[in-house]
């Protein structure tokens, strides 16, 4: 490779490059040697091979469609659903209340003061004082009070779409 001074401190390549002088105008430089051409072979695209076209059952006329017509419910089968939409709302605020309450126990126990007592259908118990212990049982009924709310966001939601 050669290099040409242009106008000054300038100094480039001269294999077919711009050049800028002092005054960032562009000039041509070429190389003294002949440029040879350039080749470049682009991928060419294979033949398609001819599909067999599929016969396609002739699609009826406009007067032989009949409109699609939509299920208008019952009255029985609204009142129904109602009910079920109730006792689904009433499940979700008793879910809700009782998350509520788990919320408020936490917040407002300390550590050191909160016991827990588990009894039994016999009349067995069983008590602990132990904060690491109610913490992680606590966090376990708010997990399982939120899942149970959703799951039951989602009956509700269902019954709104059917």
């Amino acid at each position: 490779m050669s290099t040409a001074n242009v106008s000054g401190n300038n100094t480039a390549v001269a294999n077919n490059s711009v050049l800028f002088d002092g005054d960032n105008k562009a000039k041509s430089a070429t190389n003294k040697k002949p440029s040879t051409p350039t080749t470049v072979v682009l991928p060419t695209k294979e033949k398609e091979t001819s599909k067999p076209v599929e016969a396609t059952a002739p699609t009826p006329a406009a007067s032989e469609m009949l409109p699609i017509q939509k299920h208008i419910p019952t009255i029985r089968e609204m009142q129904e659903k109602a009910e079920k939409m109730h006792l689904l709302s009433e499940k979700y605020n008793n879910l809700s209340d009782k998350k509520q309450d788990l919320d408020l126990f936490s917040i407002s126990h300390d550590g050191d003061t909160a016991r827990m007592r588990l009894t039994d259908a016999k009349g067995q118990h069983f008590e602990s004082s132990n904060p690491v212990c109610i913490r992680q049982l606590i966090d376990i009924w708010k997990k399982t009070y939120t899942d149970a709310m959703a799951k039951t966001e989602e009956e509700m939601r269902q019954l709104m779409e059917a």
